[in-house]
């Protein structure tokens, strides 16, 4: 487990599982990942081949996203996706909870769909995480707007919050299906 952007040795043994160009997706997405979330908590498994971020070391429980190495792509998956509406990509999967897109090109990595399916996956996951904690304050920082965001109370229905007035950062909530 890391924090920063500084590649660990157990990141680098599944990067160098792909091919140069997947290799080259799959820090795009770190990449993206980390400017969203810069200190996120970082787990590597190199014999899955995939990249874990979240707020603490428990991958199912406090993650939100992970970079999966395959023979033809990326996938950046979310461990919650189900219940988040991605209206900006093609989100894949079946599954009860864990959704995922197929990431072909460091264009695609580098894309702003992908920041704000990024966001909406780190957000949502740290309303649960406050929720769970009984509505406990959690602070998002927002590397982007360089600003921080506190969650408040949480209510099951996960109602959107903002900012401080003056910080950059928009009035929106995580986008949740139905």
């Amino acid at each position: 487990m890391h924090f920063a952007s500084s590649l660990s040795d157990a990141e680098g043994c599944v990067i160098s599982s792909a091919s140069p160009p997947l290799q080259s997706v799959a820090l795009a997405l770190r990449k993206a990942l980390l400017d969203v979330h810069p200190n996120a908590t970082v787990l590597a498994w190199p014999a899955h081949k995939i990249i874990s971020f979240g707020f603490g070391p428990k991958k199912m429980s406090e993650h939100y996203a992970f970079i999966a190495l395959h023979a033809g792509h990326v996938n950046l998956g979310l461990y919650h996706g189900a219940s988040l509406q991605v209206d900006e990509l093609e989100v894949e999967g079946t599954g009860k909870s864990m959704r995922h897109v197929k990431v072909g090109s460091v264009a695609e990595a580098e894309s702003p769909a992908i920041r704000r399916v990024v966001q909406i996956a780190r957000e949502f996951q740290a309303m649960r995480l406050a929720d769970r904690a009984g509505g406990a304050t959690h602070e998002l920082h927002v590397a982007e707007k360089g600003a921080t965001r506190t969650l408040g109370e949480v209510s099951p229905s996960l109602r959107g919050t903002s900012g401080p007035p003056d910080s950059g950062v928009e009035k929106r909530s995580p986008r949740l299906k139905g």
